[in-house]
């Protein structure tokens, strides 16, 4: 269980690595996919949080966007993951990226 929250912590630490945290997300949007107690992990390591400085940080690569948002979009298939995103304006910065990218298959689906 000490793998998420070691990535959010890495994620974290190193948010002006755009390869590191784009390649960060990635690994965590595939270990909370359909998968409870690594969502919650995530989701108490305030993956959210970060996620959200990700597309904050990083509104113009498009590798980053689409793996940051693909996390957001697996943390949000739990009601916690919703209503976390919901307190952290997650959706103004969703909505960003997405009219951002808009040919991007990636980021639109």
């Amino acid at each position: 269980f000490g793998a998420v929250p070691a990535l959010v912590a890495l994620g974290r630490n190193n948010v002006e690595k755009s390869i590191l945290v784009e390649h960060t997300s990635r690994v965590l949007r595939c270990l909370v996919d359909e998968c409870d107690v690594n969502t919650q992990l995530a989701l108490e390591a305030d993956a959210v949080t970060l996620a959200v400085d990700v597309l904050a940080d990083f509104p113009g690569d498009t590798a980053v966007q689409e793996q940051t948002l693909a996390l957001l979009f697996n943390l949000a298939a739990s009601e916690d993951g919703v209503s976390r995103i919901y307190q952290t304006s997650a959706e103004n910065f969703i909505n960003r990226a997405v009219a951002g990218h808009p040919k991007h298959r990636g980021i639109q689906l």
